[in-house]
């Protein structure tokens, strides 16, 4: 329930359903959407939750949100939106917060660097330690995330 109507303010997206509303207390209200992907001849419904507009982050930045419970950095690399998990998988400091140059991101706390691009861990070839993914798309001005 919006907070006018008597709610309250959470940090996380609370949602219903595919086509419902979240709510998020630093963006207001959204709409969910979806989209059905097929893949070998089966299909998956993604859902795409609206984090911000495009403007809230200016070329060669970063911002963190909460999606689902997740925290999901994203980043402007020059009109062109990525998104990773926001824990660096070494010590799980926020990604988003770190030092962004060109298309690595490096952990403000231990220096590791990552792709934006794919998440890929660039110091040593170690697969297991790569960021998570998320697809992001941009409709109209906002800017969405897949959960």
């Amino acid at each position: 329930m919006p907070p006018e109507h008597g709610g309250s303010k959470q940090w996380a997206p609370e949602y219903e359903s595919p086509g419902s509303v979240f709510k998020n207390s630093l963006l207001g209200w959204a709409n969910l959407g979806s989209e059905v992907q097929v893949h070998n001849g089966f299909s998956s419904m993604r859902h795409f939750v609206t984090v911000c507009r495009v403007t809230d982050i200016p070329a060669g930045e970063a911002r963190m949100f909460i999606v689902n419970e997740n925290r999901i950095g994203i980043f402007n690399m020059g009109g062109e939106f990525f998104a990773l998990d926001d824990h660096c998988p070494h010590a799980g400091a926020s990604l988003a917060h770190g030092n962004m140059d060109g298309d690595v991101i490096s952990c403000r706390i231990h220096h590791w660097r990552f792709s934006i691009r794919n998440g890929k861990y660039l110091d040593e070839d170690k697969p297991a330690c790569n960021a998570k993914i998320f697809t992001v798309r941009v409709v109209g001005e906002q800017i969405q995330v897949a959960t």
